[in-house]
């Protein structure tokens, strides 16, 4: 009898162990499908992220290229520009009369002395010349300097 009742006893608790199991694993199951969603939602969160990024770097390449093109034509431009101006230079020089040996004096007004000079060659009134006169200056060459010679006069 005693072991009767022990053994209807173990039956019991078996079976409330069973129950108790069986809930655990349910419990465990729904766990396991949730967690099964959320690492699916991961995932996709991660797949749209990695699309992102290549987008993102299509982009980053598109505008390197694009600076690449606008920094070639920058010097292309820069380049053509330099050119000119240095066309544009050579133009105006060759407009200048240049004047070698005209000495120079401290208080030397060197547009008056400039338009005295070609008014004279010229044969035309001093005041005449004065106003067609848009610069007048001093270069100091390389001859000048070696020869101690008066700098050259340009008008």
């Amino acid at each position: 009898e005693i072991m009767l009742k022990n053994h209807t006893e173990t039956k019991a608790d078996t079976n409330e162990l069973k129950e108790e199991m069986g809930k655990l694993k349910a419990e465990m199951k729904a766990d396991i499908s949730k967690l099964d969603g959320k690492i699916g939602t991961i995932q996709q969160a991660l797949e749209k992220n990695e699309l992102t990024i290549k987008e993102v770097e299509k982009r980053t390449e598109q505008t390197e290229k694009n600076l690449e093109r606008v920094d070639e034509h920058l010097k292309i431009v820069s380049k053509e520009m330099e050119d000119s101006l240095v066309y544009l230079e050579m133009d105006k020089v060759s407009a200048y009369l240049r004047f070698q040996n005209i000495v120079e004096s401290k208080e030397e007004d060197l547009e008056q002395m400039m338009a005295e000079i070609l008014a004279a060659v010229l044969e035309r009134d001093k005041d005449y010349i004065l106003k067609k006169l848009d610069e007048v200056y001093r270069i100091n060459t390389n001859y000048a300097r070696c020869h101690k010679c008066p700098k050259e006069v340009y008008v």
